[in-house]
């Protein structure tokens, strides 16, 4: 809850620096937007409020809370430099492979 209201106040601070600076984004010139996080919390307060009402068992809020993860730039970097050294490693296993294979035929 309080989170929820601590993005609300947020919100409403963004609209009147947008106001007053005359532009449209606020204090948040980059980056994402507090609505996008409003929007992520609600869906949680709703999935709460569904699994209390109806005690499904299938939960939405695991979900939500990686794609709150994934809005901090620090997360989406470490994950793009993990991503980059996938490719590195990829391209090492491809070379070995095509080594072997060159190798078996030569030797054949």
């Amino acid at each position: 809850f309080v989170a929820t209201m601590a993005l609300v106040y947020e919100i409403k601070l963004n609209q009147l620096m947008a106001d007053a600076e005359g532009s449209s984004k606020g204090i948040f010139k980059s980056g994402n937007p507090p609505e996008r996080f409003l929007a992520l919390l609600c869906a949680m307060w709703l999935d709460l409020a569904v699994f209390m009402g109806t005690g499904v068992s299938f939960r939405l809020a695991h979900i939500c809370r990686i794609f709150l993860l994934f809005f901090n730039a620090r997360t989406r970097q470490v994950f793009q430099s993990a991503l980059s050294a996938l490719q590195e490693l990829m391209n090492i296993v491809v070379f070995w492979i095509s080594t072997i294979i060159l190798f078996a035929w030569l030797i054949q």
